[in-house]
């Protein structure tokens, strides 16, 4: 479940690659779709669950902060990918392409490092 898991975050980044010209806003909510799951992917990995409701992607980035070896960066910005992402999709934020490609490589990172941690 997590090797699949991880997959579909890596699928994830290409559509949001893809689609930065096309729809930033759904490319926005791809990459940070592509972190979590692989936030999530790691949790699964070692016998965790990802809370549901309220708070749940937030404990999502807190696990990956205290558990996922971070040496490029990436995973310190997961929880301001989800703030960026809540205010995309709840208060109408506009992103810009320049911010969407520098957030893509942190997503890029992520999913990298969660992929180096379980080997």
């Amino acid at each position: 479940m997590a090797e699949l898991r991880l997959a579909r975050a890596t699928h994830h980044l290409t559509t949001a690659a893809t689609l930065i010209v096309v729809d930033g806003e759904v490319a926005y909510n791809a990459l940070y779709d592509a972190a979590r799951k692989s936030v999530t992917s790691h949790m699964l990995a070692y016998g965790f669950r990802a809370p549901s409701g309220l708070g749940a992607h937030e404990a999502v980035g807190i696990y990956a902060i205290e558990r996922i070896p971070d040496v490029t960066g990436g995973v310190a910005q997961y929880q301001r990918l989800r703030r960026t992402r809540n205010r995309s999709e709840y208060n109408d934020f506009v992103l810009g392409q320049a911010q969407i490609a520098a957030d893509l490589r942190h997503a890029k990172n992520i999913v990298a490092a969660v992929r180096a941690s379980l080997g």
